[in-house]
């Protein structure tokens, strides 16, 4: 009697042991899969506009709202930065993890340039920093093509390629960002083209920091 009990207790402990293991292996699974760099990912495709400049916007600040506007949304700012540029005038305004870059325009300073590595400001399409990538990829809905070019038959060399007057877009992924971009038609080769884009950069499926911008030097 006593010898069956030993080993009942004994596969009593075996059975917790493995169970243990089962169990210790499903959690590495799925935190794998929360965390993987997404370096291979299908994306779908639909008849929506893939990027544009109602996604450059920060908390109830847009592109090319004025100075006052931003203030009045943030505060005054922790640090400001005034400098010149390829001939333009910029200011930078920080905050806590936050920073927005204006420029001058005819008078006034006005925002084209976002970067925010705090959860606690909202971006383009309800995305923040501290959101897996996958919501970006759900957002934007673009399909994934062989490579690293998600949309678009353009890449980030036609950007300067002037020969090219029509207006380029395309997605770009990499282990550490996404990044879509649209740059305005040519109509001048001796002037300078616009050049749209938002960048978020992302480690381990989570988006550490994101930024966008639009006609800045």
């Amino acid at each position: 009697m006593k010898k069956n009990k030993k080993k009942n207790n004994n596969n009593n402990i075996k059975i917790l042991i493995v169970s243990f293991i089962l169990l210790s292996l499903i959690v590495l699974i799925i935190y794998s899969r929360n965390f993987r760099n997404f370096s291979n990912i299908t994306l779908f495709r639909n008849n929506k506009t893939i990027y544009n400049v109602e996604d450059l916007v920060i908390n109830k600040v847009k592109y090319m709202d004025k100075e006052n506007i931003v203030e009045k949304e943030f505060g005054k700012p922790n640090k400001e930065k005034e400098y010149n540029k390829n001939g333009y005038n910029y200011k930078d305004k920080e905050y806590d993890g936050l920073k927005i870059t204006l420029k001058e325009n005819y008078g006034d300073y006005v925002v084209v340039k976002v970067e925010v590595t705090k959860r606690k400001y909202k971006t383009g399409r309800n995305i923040r920093v501290g959101n897996h990538i996958t919501k970006v990829f759900r957002k934007y809905k673009v399909i994934n093509k062989t490579g690293s070019y998600m949309y678009g038959k353009y890449n980030i060399n036609s950007i300067k390629d002037k020969s090219v007057t029509k207006e380029i877009s395309f997605g770009y992924r990499d282990k550490e960002k996404v990044e879509y971009v649209d740059r305005d038609s040519v109509t001048n080769i001796d002037e300078p083209t616009l050049i749209a884009k938002v960048i978020y950069e992302y480690h381990y499926g989570k988006i550490k920091k994101i930024t966008w911008s639009y006609d800045i030097e």
